[in-house]
């Protein structure tokens, strides 16, 4: 990728400055990341006790893997109903099309 092609941000995740070249047009998504991870470090730190950033970052990385992972299985079971539907679907526009 060009390095004309790309845009340097400075994020903070908690207090830390980390510095990143993303694709132009995509700061938006690391920008919305950098909120949710805000989000979340504060809601944990008046939750759960902790000694440091890294006990913060721990465990939203934990919720936040855990609710991608459910996420998943839940879109795959989605996909998994949808398929024989589709399927039904189609079968049914063919025997329409025929008569």
């Amino acid at each position: 990728m060009a390095e004309d092609e790309l845009e340097k941000l400075t994020l903070y995740i908690a207090t830390r400055p980390i510095s990143v070249k993303v694709r132009r047009g995509q700061s938006f998504y690391y920008k919305k990341a950098e909120e949710t991870i805000k989000k979340a470090v504060l809601e944990f730190s008046k939750k759960w006790s902790y000694t440091d950033h890294q006990d913060l970052l721990s465990k939203v990385l934990l919720d936040q893997t855990v609710r991608w992972i459910e996420q998943g299985e839940r879109l795959l079971e989605y996909e998994q109903q949808l398929i024989p539907k589709m399927q039904q679907l189609s079968t049914l526009s063919d025997s329409l099309m025929v008569e």
